[in-house]
């Protein structure tokens, strides 16, 4: 377990979008009563604000998950119905690997967010070292 799993999605997506900034799109996070994040993507003469959701939302989620090299694979051949995120694989023999980060969730775009925040939260540490 790690500290993003008691998190609902609303504080999961709002951690996910304070960190990604505007890597893709100009993104500003808006915090609206109905507890949904939001993005700004700048139009043409005017404003478009759409909800951010990459705990839900593929296409939110997808540039995120290619960015960071975070693979999703079910975890049912372990008898388990839940996914598994993780980052930073290595190859350490025929059919062995190992890896970094891991979050697990019944939901498999959640279970990467997690894991993208763990990662985020990694970074930071080593950086607040030096």
């Amino acid at each position: 377990m790690n500290k993003y799993t008691q998190l609902s999605d609303f504080e999961i997506n709002k951690k996910v979008a304070i960190n990604v900034g505007g890597f893709a799109l100009s993104l500003m996070v808006f915090d609206d009563r109905n507890g949904v994040v939001k993005k700004n993507i700048p139009n043409i003469g005017s404003r478009v604000f759409t909800e951010f959701n990459p705990c839900n939302n593929p296409a939110d989620a997808m540039p995120i998950i290619i960015e960071n090299r975070i693979a999703i694979f079910p975890m049912e051949t372990l008898g388990v119905k839940y996914w598994c995120a993780a980052s930073d694989f290595e190859d350490i023999g025929e059919k062995d690997i190992i890896w970094g980060m891991e979050a697990n969730n019944k939901h498999p775009l959640r279970a990467a967010m997690e894991t993208y925040l763990l990662m985020k939260d990694a970074e930071n540490e080593i950086n607040n070292k030096r």
